[in-house]
């Protein structure tokens, strides 16, 4: 994580603009406020980091270094590790679950804001684990021979089996894939069946796994703590992309722009104009 020191102001300073390529303010929010909740779901207290804009969050520097230095700490333990490891990957389901439930009702013309801010906050659950994902991969070398499951494999053996003739199997990957393609809001070239098929005729057959594979001879603490992070950072890629798909067509439904709207501007909409009711 990228952060800025202010000594006018004895703080810290965290953009994620400065470390995402994203076109969306929405999903800078998701970062920001899974690190605000990061301190609320790690260590059951409250955060150091105050968010001022989308994106955007301050902490006072002696602040920031006391939190630091008990992150850094609690890393060293093993029951920390292993209580933190399991409460990560069971972020994941949450965020599936109501993904499906939000797009079976949009194939119904439904939208109701109420069932998008609890997707929202699943999806700060599930992001308030990023920087204990990132900093458990600095923790070994990684010698395992452990099956993950990659998005980009998955989607490369998708389109490689695709009939692009076939009407169905194409809307069914552009549901299914088509948002994996980039990391931006915006419909991506394998959302339309001409991008898909365009895109299909620069495939080269690999016959790729839907795994990776990562050497190993025992199974061992760290193995498994190295599965559980593999896993998550591979699934919350996954759901962090199909949850923004998810406000896209909100957005797009209500008219909103989906470049600019934040977290912040659709509470606001909700409370001053009751668009969505």
């Amino acid at each position: 994580m990228i952060t800025l020191t202010n000594p006018k102001t004895n703080e810290v300073v965290i953009d994620f603009q400065l470390i995402y390529d994203a076109d969306s303010a929405l999903h800078l929010d998701f970062y920001a406020d899974g690190l605000v909740e990061e301190a609320h779901q790690l260590f059951h207290q409250y955060s150091p980091f105050q968010k001022l804009n989308y994106g955007f969050l301050s902490c006072s520097i002696p602040d920031y270094e006391q939190y630091e230095h008990h992150f850094d700490t609690s890393m060293k333990n093993r029951f920390f590790l292993s209580t933190a490891a399991c409460a990560m990957v069971s972020t994941i389901k949450p965020v599936h679950e109501l993904c499906r439930k939000i797009e079976k009702q949009k194939r119904e013309g439904v939208f109701k804001f109420i069932h998008y801010k609890e997707l929202y906050q699943r999806v700060v659950t599930m992001m308030a684990y990023k920087r204990f994902s990132d900093r458990c991969e600095t923790l070994f070398e990684k010698p395992f021979d452990i099956r993950v499951p990659s998005y980009l494999m998955r989607l490369l053996i998708a389109l490689e089996r695709l009939d692009v003739h076939s009407f169905d199997e194409v809307t069914n990957f552009i549901e299914r894939y088509g948002y994996l393609y980039d990391f931006y809001i915006k419909e991506s070239r394998l959302e339309t069946s001409e991008g898909v098929k365009d895109y299909v005729k620069t495939i080269k057959l690999t016959n790729p796994r839907s795994y990776v594979k990562i050497n190993n001879s025992k199974r061992s603490f760290e193995c498994i703590l190295y599965k559980y992070v593999s896993w998550y950072e591979e699934m919350r890629h996954i759901y962090q992309l199909r949850a923004l798909r998810n406000f896209r067509y909100f957005f797009q439904h209500y008219g909103l722009d989906i470049h600019e709207t934040s977290w912040k501007d659709l509470l606001q909409k909700e409370e001053k104009t009751c668009l969505f009711h």
